[in-house]
């Protein structure tokens, strides 16, 4: 059985961030959806009670739910378009979940 595609990745007090994830859907078997080389479409949500905030919506290749400095952050690897980089060359994108606010990191 596939995961569900809407999840509850995180919680901060009250709200929940929820993840809308296209790897987790399929209409048949071996099917990949609307994934291609620049990864999947996700989109995550902040939702406090009837408050929702969107706060990021693009292709992934891989994300997780991290945590620095008792924050906890969506981090993803994306396609390098995503990161004002030519090609295909990857790069990271770090969303804190709290507040929303978008870091990039280049590969060292």
């Amino acid at each position: 059985r596939e995961e569900d595609w809407v999840q509850v990745i995180a919680r901060d007090g009250a709200a929940k961030i929820l993840l809308l994830d296209a790897k987790k859907t399929r209409c048949f078997e071996n099917d990949h959806g609307i994934c291609g080389t620049g990864g999947c479409p996700v989109v995550l949500y902040r939702v406090n009670g009837k408050q929702v905030r969107k706060l990021y919506d693009k292709n992934v290749l891989e994300w997780r739910v991290t945590e620095h400095d008792n924050t906890k952050y969506f981090h993803a690897d994306v396609h390098g378009a995503h990161c004002g980089q030519p090609g295909n060359a990857a790069c990271e994108i770090f969303v804190d979940l709290s507040n929303g606010a978008i870091t990039t990191r280049q590969p060292q």
